[in-house]
């Protein structure tokens, strides 16, 4: 997840590009539909499509389906992903998931600010009255202020993970996009698990 990250970031500090006036993005296949917040920019889907091989999504771009960008700080990417039968339960690969993005973390706030406080919780939040399990990792610097506050929101579409990635570096921007994803509909409702 941290070199998928990291080639997103990158690719997105190179190039960006506003959406349509109307800062609505659409999925048909989940029924998804965002507004987006004023600031943020959209990667291009034939960007997505050219990046080749992403770790964590079956070895390609294509389970991509929305990656947003307000600066290298705040971020958010969303992504489909089919799970290998050698993944096993679903709950059990989150879990893991959980773990790699608590390392990460950490690893950031070594590495950023010298410390290595971070601390993480998970829950369940109702998006368009669909729960996602949520798993929240904050660092901090050592005088206790958050350089990092990551969420991964996550769910059991017909036997594919949803997962979407929210990056915030500071309370104003994290608002933002929180209220953007949080405002979401899904009209094809998924089946609940």
């Amino acid at each position: 997840m941290k070199c998928l990250l990291s080639i997103l970031v990158f690719a997105l500090s190179i190039h960006t590009h506003s959406i349509a006036q109307d800062r609505i993005f659409k999925n048909d296949k989940l029924g998804w539909t965002m507004t987006l917040p004023a600031g943020w920019a959209q990667m291009p889907d034939n960007m997505m499509a050219n990046m080749g091989p992403m770790p964590g999504l079956n070895g390609d771009s294509a389970g991509m389906l929305l990656v947003l960008m307000k600066d290298r700080a705040n971020y958010l990417l969303s992504f489909l992903k089919k799970p290998e039968p050698s993944d096993g339960k679903w709950e059990d690969v989150q879990k893991e998931q959980d773990q790699r993005n608590y390392d990460f973390c950490t690893r950031f706030a070594q590495m950023s600010a010298g410390s290595s406080k971070s601390d993480s919780s998970t829950r369940y939040e109702k998006i368009s009255n669909i729960s996602f399990r949520v798993f929240e990792t904050r660092a901090y610097s050592p005088g206790g202020q958050i350089v990092l506050d990551q969420l991964s929101f996550t769910r059991l579409v017909s036997g594919n993970t949803l997962t979407v990635i929210i990056q915030a570096g500071n309370d104003m921007d994290k608002k933002a996009i929180l209220d953007a994803w949080r405002s979401s509909v899904f009209k094809n409702q998924p089946v609940e698990r």
